[in-house]
């Protein structure tokens, strides 16, 4: 499995994540199961946008495409190094089995923009 990010997202903008799901053979799958969360670098999840906290349980998805926005982008002061982990966790059947295990994360950094120093 592979994921991008479609651009370097800037605070409390929108960033795209595109998967491209692949077993552990390279070949491609359609997922039975997939969600994704934002973490911090220190593993605690992102709370963002509508204060939904942006865990596995809440970040179901179909299709190969996710985008995280606004809040989910936020940066939290000084502390913040505006880096997050976006993690997947997958299942899918094949010839070795059903429901297998796919997980995968991916980390970035959030531009950090002057003009957004009292959001978020």
């Amino acid at each position: 499995m592979s994921i991008t990010i479609n651009n370097t997202p800037n605070e409390n903008g929108t960033a795209e994540f595109t998967i491209v799901f692949k077993d552990t053979q390279g070949n491609s799958i359609v997922p039975v199961t997939a969600a994704w969360q934002l973490m911090y670098p220190d593993g605690s999840i992102v709370t963002g946008e509508g204060d939904v906290e942006r865990s596995f349980a809440n970040g179901s998805f179909s299709g190969n495409t996710v985008a995280v926005y606004g809040a989910d982008l936020a940066i939290t002061g000084d502390g913040d190094t505006a880096k997050r982990i976006f993690a997947l966790q997958v299942t899918y059947n094949s010839d070795l089995g059903n429901g297998l295990p796919l997980n995968d994360e991916y980390v970035f950094s959030i531009k950090r923009l002057k003009s957004q120093d009292d959001i978020g």
